[in-house]
């Protein structure tokens, strides 16, 4: 399984019963617990591609915005708060 498929998974299961998206602007916040150090704006256009297919939105709508990056030892991963 693709990165992209695993990350639609839990994108389609973490999304509340009964949200929709109404076309507008979507601020969505990113939270990046890593291994090894990164660049943010490569990483985030990596996880819309997998996240937004996933929740039926078109990513250019989204206002994303890195609040944090911290080089993790152990269960890194990517947090994703979409408001």
């Amino acid at each position: 399984m693709t990165y992209q498929a695993v990350a639609a998974l839990y994108t389609r299961s973490a999304k509340p019963s009964g949200w929709y998206w109404d076309g507008s602007q979507i601020v969505v916040e990113y939270r990046f617990f890593l291994l090894r150090d990164a660049d943010c704006t490569n990483l985030i256009k990596v996880v819309e591609d997998a996240v937004f297919p996933a929740i039926g939105v078109n990513d250019r709508y989204a206002l994303p915005r890195a609040m944090s990056k911290e080089i993790v030892k152990v269960n890194p991963r990517v947090e994703v708060t979409i408001g």
